[in-house]
């Protein structure tokens, strides 16, 4: 046991070992084994290894953590003031290639008059914001309602009760100031989700694109009537494989990509405000960070249009 304790130990040198603890220690039957001694310095190094996994166990708790932030923020802001300096997160998550969407910068000066022209227009339409039938007319919507008939739309009366709100409310609606500013129809994403669906396509013979003026769709759509009439061939009569190469491509029509929205689907609106004031009070977040959180999501509610 002496010869494998270090000196330091004792400060100096160790005593020196007698003849009887030179001998190799002898032990009865059924007595424990004698175990060498830890130094010192090893459990030193041991115990600074756990009071340090502690403490970044700690400090990533306070910087993770909603509520151990929220209390850093809250030391800081009581000690140091609040700071200068505030800001703030952007998505800027491009999921589409529709180009009044996303405004980029260019030299090209007829791009900006055009991008500012869109933006004045959507801003403050005036006299020429527009009932809905006067650019989709009665002539249209019953095409539209005999090609959702062919293709099995009607199997529950859809096609009927769709005929009903179009004739009661969505044909008189402002294209702008009561359709397209709809909060309603955004939140339920009647338009978003088959924009989404059929914009940009990329099947195994390459990309295919809607016709219409928010993708590169290259085909001529001067009139509305060319518009119309490429419009219902690609969604109604057009077939495409779906798939990364033939070998596992199968063949759909695009009308089977459009799938059926709830009428009772909660707006994310109301679902995310229930889920902010409940976390808020449960885990009694302090002030700063609330209102912290609350611009944080109303900025996310309005990140290209997507959430």
């Amino acid at each position: 046991f002496q010869t494998l304790t270090p000196a330091r130990l004792w400060g100096t040198h160790p005593p020196m070992p007698t003849k009887r603890a030179a001998t190799s220690p002898t032990r009865r039957m059924g007595s424990p084994a004698i175990r060498p001694s830890v130094p010192n310095e090893e459990k030193l190094r041991q115990a600074k290894y756990v009071v340090g996994g502690f403490g970044l166990v700690i400090v990533l708790w306070m910087i993770l953590s909603p509520l151990g932030s929220g209390r850093m923020t809250a030391m800081r802001y009581k000690r140091y003031g609040k700071p200068d300096l505030s800001v703030a997160s952007w998505n800027i998550a491009a999921i589409n290639n529709n180009p009044f969407e996303y405004w980029i910068t260019h030299s090209d000066a007829a791009y900006n008059q055009l991008m500012t022209d869109v933006q004045n227009f959507i801003n403050s339409p005036s006299d020429k914001d527009v009932a809905v039938n006067t650019v989709f007319t009665d002539t249209m919507f019953a095409e539209l309602a005999a090609d959702m008939k062919r293709v099995g739309w009607d199997k529950t009366g859809g096609v009927a009760a769709t005929e009903a709100l179009w004739k009661k409310e969505f044909r008189v609606r402002k294209i702008i100031a009561e359709f397209m500013k709809d909060a309603t129809l955004g939140d339920k994403r009647l338009a978003s989700m088959p924009d989404r669906t059929t914009n940009t396509i990329l099947t195994a013979d390459g990309v295919v694109y809607r016709p219409t003026v928010i993708n590169c769709y290259q085909g001529d759509l001067g009139t509305i009537r060319k518009w119309w009439e490429q419009w219902r061939r690609f969604i109604f009569s057009t077939t495409i494989k779906m798939g990364s190469n033939e070998a596992s491509a199968s063949n759909k029509e695009i009308s089977s990509l459009l799938i059926p929205i709830k009428r009772a689907k909660l707006s994310p609106s109301f679902l995310r405000a229930s889920l902010r004031s409940l976390t808020w009070w449960r885990l009694q977040v302090p002030r700063t960070v609330k209102r912290r959180r609350r611009d944080q999501y109303s900025t996310a509610d309005h990140g290209g249009g997507d959430f």
